[in-house]
């Protein structure tokens, strides 16, 4: 603040942000000491640059005001317009828009669900030929044609076991626990190890082979006339390999062909799969009341 002093119409002094002391004391004046201020509100101010978008406060810059201010803002940093995005992609600069309005198509339709699909977009898809059995990738493929030629055995199991004792036969079919299959095959056989065979100094009675066979796969069998093995009723047709088989045992169970035996209590399955995968074994006739003991092979198929 700044403040003038005068006497009779003359300047005494200015006073400008400080204090002076007029010395009247003991002294008579003809006229009033006048003050007066001449600053027009002693205010302090100051100019300001400004090239930045902001808030600026005078009392920041140790000033009560702004006598002039000169405004110089790149039209780069003021926000404006409408900025609009329709294809996926990185670095899109968004720097200076009030707005940004992002719309991708989508270059997909519903049926193309399941599809691979990568920014919005599906990945090129192709076709391919198969023409063995294995197991493909089918994640790029969308159209395949499969040309396996010829058939052929669709599921194989193979494996050993080893009989400490013989197994006994029943009369009716029981569980042959040392074979489980993950499938009802449409063919079956196992046999006893040569070197299991060849320990057996004096062979028995008993089972040392068996093999089955669907009956959808082999012609009916009529060993007599009224009797076919077209009438089993567990599917398959058995056939044993067994040691010597007396001709009565031939006669009311089977028929003896090179070492094979025909089952045929009344054809009635006396070893047969069922849908579990186990083997179901019975008791056939006096002569072969045992698998015998030894190491036995297997192996199982289902054709395609």
């Amino acid at each position: 603040m700044s403040t003038t002093v005068s006497y009779k119409g003359q300047t005494l002094a200015t006073v400008s942000n400080q204090t002076k002391t007029l010395l009247t004391e003991g002294k008579y004046l003809e006229d009033d000491i006048t003050l007066e201020d001449v600053s027009g509100g002693g205010a302090v101010l100051g100019t300001k640059n400004i090239t930045a978008n902001g808030t600026y406060e005078a009392e920041d810059d140790s000033l009560d005001g702004y006598s002039e201010v000169t405004v110089a803002v790149p039209a780069s940093a003021v926000d404006s317009g409408t900025k609009s995005i329709t294809a996926n992609g990185n670095n899109q600069d968004v720097v200076g828009y009030a707005a940004v309005n992002v719309n991708v198509p989508n270059t997909y339709s519903a049926g193309d669900e399941g599809k691979v699909v990568s920014n919005g977009a599906l990945v090129a898809q192709t076709s391919d030929t198969v023409t063995a059995n294995d197991t493909y990738d089918t994640t790029l493929i969308n159209s395949l044609t499969v040309n396996v030629s010829g058939g052929g055995v669709q599921n194989i199991e193979k494996g050993s076991f080893t009989l400490a004792a013989g197994f006994e036969l029943q009369n009716t079919p029981a569980i042959f626990t040392p074979i489980h299959l993950s499938f009802k095959p449409d063919f079956f056989w196992m046999g006893m190890e040569r070197t299991s065979w060849d320990d057996i100094s004096s062979p028995s009675g008993g089972v040392y082979g068996l093999f089955l066979i669907d009956k959808d796969f082999m012609p009916p069998l009529r060993i007599s006339s009224n009797v076919s093995t077209d009438a089993l009723t567990n599917d398959y047709i058995s056939f044993l390999t067994v040691n010597t088989i007396a001709s009565t045992d031939v006669t009311s169970n089977g028929t003896a062909i090179n070492g094979f035996t025909l089952l045929g209590t009344s054809y009635d399955n006396r070893f047969y799969f069922d849908n579990d995968g186990y083997l179901y074994v019975g008791r056939y006739s006096s002569s072969a009341a045992y698998i015998k003991q030894g190491t036995f092979n297997y192996i199982a198929g289902k054709f395609s």
